[in-house]
């Protein structure tokens, strides 16, 4: 729970006001590379607020986003890339768009989906992978490889929620494997 009063961007002084900030993440597993975040906050118990900003961004401190939200306590917040950890706080503001120091700060790093790979005995092919995933997969994806980086082709597609298949090896001296949402 922070205490905060608002900073004065006008005429007159406002009474103060408390935020908690409550995050509850969710990802959506339609997508590889972009995911959402579900952000919830108890309500000020300030009468005169009329909305609240969330304001984020890729570093502690540094808030390159803001939204805008009128008197609602929960915002969904689209296109948080896998990998990559965000920072968040919420701030009230009232009619006069005078608005309250910003509550503590929360972070979050967006999990993406690893691939494992575990060599098994498979008859008539000496090296074959067995290759499955952690994380949360896409609705519809397609499992690549891979020798040189340039030529990707297709090796499995898939609408299950994880990728668990074997893949014979042979030709080659290596092969990289990538995921993509299909």
């Amino acid at each position: 729970m922070v205490t905060a009063g608002f900073k004065k961007r006008g005429l007159g002084l406002v009474s103060s006001l408390s935020i908690a900030v409550i995050f509850a993440l969710l990802l959506q597993p339609s997508t590889l590379a972009s995911q959402k975040a579900l952000l919830a906050w108890q309500p000020s118990a300030d009468t005169n607020v009329v909305g609240y900003n969330v304001y984020y961004g890729l570093a502690s401190g540094n808030y390159s986003t803001k939204v805008s939200l009128l008197n609602v306590t929960s915002t969904t917040i689209l296109g948080l890339v896998e990998g990559k950890t965000y920072y968040f706080v919420v701030t009230a503001y009232n009619a006069a768009h005078l608005e309250s120091l910003p509550s503590n700060e929360v972070s979050y790093r967006v999990p993406g989906v690893l691939l494992q790979l575990q060599q098994i005995q498979m008859r008539g092919f000496p090296n074959a992978l067995f290759v499955s995933s952690t994380g949360l997969v896409p609705y519809s994806w397609v499992l690549e490889g891979t020798e040189d980086f340039k030529t990707w082709r297709t090796l499995f597609r898939g609408t299950n929620s994880a990728v668990n298949v074997t893949v014979a090896v042979y030709g080659v001296r290596s092969l990289f494997f990538r995921l993509k949402r299909q």
